[in-house]
Formats: C-alpha cells, structure tokens, sequence
C-alpha cells in the first residue's frame, strides 16, 4: 500500500490530517503499561493524616489528570484551556486542596500515524516553551503555525520539579505531575499558575484519530503500575477529576482493520469514500456511532457498538472501537472504592463539540452542508468559535451518562474557558460539603 499524506482543510480552517508511514509495531497493547488491581483501584495507599477532618463529605485532596488532543486542529483551544488552567490551579490552591495535576494527550498511535508522538497515556511536566516545534505543523497544506497558544500563556523556558516522595515510593525522586498543598510544591520558585499554563498544552502534531478515553485509561493503569514513572499519581484517599479537552468524536478503537484497505487485511466499510487510499475522521464517528431520522437532520444520535461488517449493537468482542463499559468500569470501580474509604469521588469533565450553552441548549445532529466536511468528519459541527468547531462528542457523552459521580460537558468552541473551569471548582467543593 502507497503511504502519503492525507490533509483536508475545512471547517473554519479545520485540518484533518494522517502521516505518511504506517506503523509496523503492532500497537501498544494496554497489558504492557500495567493494569488496575481487582477493584479497579489504583492501589494507592492513603497518605499520613485524616483529610476528612471538618468536611462532610470527603478529602481536600484532588488529583486532576487532563487529555488534551493533540492533533492539528487544537491550537486555538489549548491557547483558551491554558489560559484558564492557571486560575483553576490557584483557586484549588487557596481553598486549601492538596493538589496534583497531570496531563496526557489524546494520541495512542494509528497505522496511519506512526509512532513518534504516541504518548499512550503517560503523563509528562514540561512547558511548551521546550517544545516549540511541536506546535508547527508546516507539512500541511496550508501550513499550521499555533505557537501562539504557547507563548501567550506560556513565559517559563521550563519547569524545574523538585524530588517528592509517594505512599508507595519513600525515596525522593522527579514525578511527572505538578504537586502544590500544605507541604507547598514540587515547583521549587517557580508559580504554581505560571507552570500549569506552561505544562498543559501539548502541541498540535499528534495523531488525527484521538483517542481519549484509551489515554485515559491507561493514565490509570500506569498510575498502578509499580516502576512506571506515572506510579502514584492516584490517591486513594483523593478526589480523581478527568478533564477531557478535544474537539472531535473518541475515536478508541479495538481493532485496526477498520483504516485499512482490504490488500493490507482491512475493510473500508467506515471510510467516507471506499475508493479513497487513505480514510479521513470521518471513520471515527461512522464506526461509533448510530442516528435515527434522518438523513439530513437526525433526531438523536448514540454510541453504539460496530462490528468489521458493518452490523449494529453487537457483542463486545466483536465492536471495532472498544465499548464505553471498558471505561465505565474502570471508572466506576475507582469512584465506589473510594466512597467506601475516604468518601472521595471520581468526576469526569469534558470540554467538547457541545454548544456554548449546553445543556440548556441540547445538541444537534446533522449531515454537513459542505461535501468535504462530511467527508473528513461524518457529521456536521456541533459548535462553531474563534478558530475552533467541534463534532458532536457522542461516545464521551454516554461514558458521562454511565457514571455515578460528578459529570458535565462544556463547549470547546468558547473563547473563555473560566467557567467551565470555574464549574469543576465548585463541584470539588460541593463534594467536601462546601
């Protein structure tokens, strides 16, 4: 099979984008980074000290794990997350929570996309400064210069962590997270806000097929796993918030066949055009995805479970993208064992292709009135901002409608991002009873 590169620009300058080398390690397989223990716990043990300690209903402790795309069309909106980062991180902070912060991306590798920039869950602390050439995409057409959404948030040439300690790890080494709490930081001087703004934009080269909830989950696999350098990161005596930040459908899938032409073992029944040597996003929503009404403009659209053929609602093993009780369960597990110890809860937040005012607003579901969008995407744009659309977040909205605990989508198509960061605060301090 001929490789090249694959770039549409559409959708208020929207690029969709596949690099020109398939992979050929097979993928990383998510036995590899560890697993959660039988509880879906992550086998963490609680720190010294009663945090529940006058407050009704949990911990002050809160570990946040952001998963930001990556990928070419999530300049603008890293710029608007960071920019607000850096408030959320010092309201936490004076409300008295011992806090940590990490971030992952969106990028678990495609066929299509190589394996340069696949994070798979692991979490890094660098700022952006350090990684310049990550935010400038010059191979596409046009080219993608989103530096901007660096160094205007960003005046860190990097970020200096000090040595800590864990539960499980007494020996004092680097960890790749941002601490700050009673004890003070891992910061060393330098401003808890000024390093989150720095830390929490990843770039803009990642892989166009995103995959959020696989980052995710295995954030959590590498937090229980002994000797990874994520080891730790989840409490089990803190509060976990997931803040998801892409503008695009999940696109985690479980079998790859479904990129690849049928001389390589695959099938193009989810390609937009089955003539095309390469598929678009569009994949994502058309192998994740079932509408009723229609065509046109649909009456409701769901995350439904696909098969290599085609079929609808099949059984797990057989889905193509693996089904949202992959990440229910996982997430459900943590949040009861934590209920159970501590009175901590697990919340998942996403900032997404939701309208600006949703939900009061609720989300529309269409075919895209531009042929090429509907070819890229599957769908038409939920949202439209400054440099930013976003595609209906359909399979994170079914994980948020599947869990117990606090959950809520916010718009990525809204230039200030306050108030969604705003409303996780005050959700933390619902949960401690505030």
């Amino acid at each position: 099979m001929t490789m090249r590169w694959t770039c549409v620009v559409s959708m208020v300058s929207m690029v969709g984008c596949v690099s020109p080398q398939p992979r050929d390690d097979g993928g990383a397989d998510s036995s590899e980074s560890g697993s959660l223990d039988d509880t879906g716990s992550a086998a963490d043990t609680s720190d010294d000290g009663d945090d529940t300690e006058g407050h009704a209903d949990g911990p002050r402790k809160v570990d946040v794990l952001f998963v930001i795309d990556d990928s070419a069309t999530m300049g603008a909106a890293q710029g608007n997350i960071a920019r607000a980062a850096g408030p959320f991180a010092d309201a936490l902070a004076e409300e008295g929570f011992d806090l940590r912060i990490a971030v992952t991306t969106t990028d678990n590798g495609n066929p299509w996309c190589g394996i340069s920039t696949q994070r798979a869950g692991q979490l890094e602390v660098s700022s952006c400064r350090e990684r310049l050439a990550d935010f400038s995409a010059q191979l596409l057409d046009p080219a993608i210069d989103a530096t901007g959404s660096c160094t205007s948030n960003c005046e860190l040439d990097d970020i200096p962590l000090v040595a800590t300690t864990t539960a499980q790890d007494p020996n004092a080494v680097v960890r790749p997270w941002i601490e700050s709490g009673p004890a003070g930081t891992n910061l060393g001087d330098v401003d808890l806000s000024a390093a989150v703004r720095c830390a929490l934009p990843p770039g803009v080269v990642g892989c166009g097929f995103e995959q959020p909830l696989e980052s995710m989950r295995r954030s959590l696999e590498l937090s229980a796993t002994a000797g990874a350098p994520e080891h730790g990161f989840v409490r089990d005596d803190a509060h976990l918030v997931v803040v998801i930040v892409s503008d695009e459908t999940d696109c985690s899938y479980a079998d790859e066949r479904i990129f690849l032409p049928e001389d390589d073992g695959g099938s193009r029944v989810y390609w937009s055009d089955p003539e095309a040597s390469a598929p678009t996003s569009a994949v994502c929503w058309n192998a994740g995805v079932t509408c009723s009404g229609g065509p046109g403009v649909y009456e409701h659209c769901r995350a439904s479970d696909r098969d290599l053929a085609g079929q609808i609602d099949v059984d797990a093993p057989s889905a193509v993208l693996h089904p949202l009780a992959r990440y229910a369960d996982v997430l459900a597990a943590l949040h009861e064992q934590k209920q159970a110890t501590s009175g901590a809860s697990v919340m998942l937040f996403g900032i997404a292709g939701v309208p600006a005012d949703y939900p009061e607003v609720p989300l529309q579901y269409a075919d895209a009135i531009d042929p090429m969008v509907q070819s890229d995407f599957g769908v038409a744009p939920s949202c439209i901002g400054e440099g930013t659309a976003g595609i209906p977040p359909v399979r994170l909205l079914g994980l948020t409608d599947a869990l117990a605990g606090p959950t809520a989508l916010h718009s990525i198509c809204t230039t200030d991002q306050a108030p969604a960061m705003n409303a996780i605060v005050a959700a933390l301090l619902s949960e401690v009873g505030e």
